[in-house]
C-alpha cells in the first residue's frame, strides 16, 4: 500500500512514469524520489548547465502548442529562457506538472518538458512593450518573443521614435504557416521585414504592397528576425504599434 501511494504521488507530481520500462520498481521509485529535488535546487539556483545535464536527449519540448525537438544540451541551452520560463520554474519548485521523469539506462532523467502557458488560452496573448525612448532615436536591443499556435493571434505592442526601428526575435518551426501583421499605424508610417536570423533569407518572397503584412512557411526550423521600421518621420511624437502574429 505504501509503495502504491508513493507511486501515485510521483504520478501526480511529474506526470505518468511508465512501469513497462522498469524491472525493479522499488529501486526506480527510490531513484526518482531522490532525483526530484535536483531540478528544484538547480532551477532555484539558476544553474542552466546542471538542468541540461539532467535531461535525456533527444527530447521533445512543448512550447506554446508546438512540439519542438532538441537533439542535445547545446540546442536546449540556446533556448533555455524560452523553455524554463518563470511559469515552468514555479511549477518545478512547487512539484506540479511540467516535466516527466523516467528511469533511462538505470538513471533518473527528465524525458519530456511542457512549458505552461503564460495566460489563459481563451484570451489573446499580449507581450508588454519596451519603454519609449525619452530623447531622440536610439537603437533598441532585440526582444525575444514567443508565438502561440491556434486561432487567436499573439499581439506584441511597441513604440517607435522618430527614425526609429525595433527588432524582435521569434522561433518558427519548419513548414508551419506564419503570419505577421503590423497594426494600428497609418499606411506609410512604418513597415516590417521578416528574415531568418542567421541566413537573412526572407520568410516570404513577396510581402504586401504596403509593407505591413508578411506571411510564409519557414524552410527550416530556426530563429527569425522581425524588423519594424518607421518610415514617416514628419511627426516628432512617438509612434505606437501592434504586431499581430499567428501560426497554423
Amino acid at each position: 500500500m505504501l509503495r502504491a501511494a508513493a507511486l501515485a504521488i510521483l504520478l501526480l507530481v511529474f506526470a505518468a512514469i511508465p512501469r513497462a520500462q522498469s524491472q525493479n520498481p522499488d529501486n526506480d521509485s527510490r531513484q526518482i524520489d531522490a532525483f526530484l529535488a535536483q531540478p528544484q535546487r538547480a532551477s532555484k539556483a539558476g544553474d542552466r548547465n546542471a538542468i541540461a545535464a539532467m535531461i535525456r536527449y533527444p527530447i521533445i519540448v512543448g512550447i506554446g502548442g508546438l512540439r519542438v525537438p532538441f537533439a542535445d544540451a547545446a540546442g536546449l541551452l540556446a533556448r533555455y529562457d524560452d523553455i524554463f520560463t518563470p511559469a515552468l520554474r514555479d511549477a518545478i519548485a512547487r512539484g506540479s506538472s511540467g516535466v516527466v521523469v523516467e528511469i533511462v539506462d538505470g538513471q533518473a532523467r527528465i524525458t519530456s518538458i511542457t512549458v505552461p502557458p503564460h495566460a489563459d488560452e481563451s484570451s489573446v496573448a499580449v507581450v508588454p512593450p519596451v519603454d519609449a525612448p525619452s530623447g531622440g532615436a536610439r537603437k533598441q536591443e532585440p526582444r525575444r518573443i514567443a508565438i502561440r499556435v491556434g486561432p487567436l493571434p499573439t499581439q506584441i505592442p511597441g513604440v517607435l521614435a522618430r527614425d526609429g526601428a525595433d527588432t524582435l526575435i521569434l522561433y518558427l518551426p519548419k513548414g508551419r504557416l506564419a503570419s505577421v501583421r503590423l497594426e494600428r499605424v497609418p499606411v506609410g508610417a512604418a513597415v516590417i521585414r521578416v528574415v531568418h536570423a542567421t541566413t537573412g533569407a526572407p520568410l516570404a518572397a513577396r510581402p504586401s504592397a504596403d509593407g505591413r503584412f508578411v506571411s510564409g512557411r519557414p524552410a527550416e526550423n530556426g530563429d527569425y528576425k522581425i524588423e519594424v521600421r518607421r518610415t514617416d518621420n514628419t511627426d516628432e511624437a512617438h509612434l505606437p504599434y501592434v504586431l499581430s502574429l499567428s501560426l497554423k
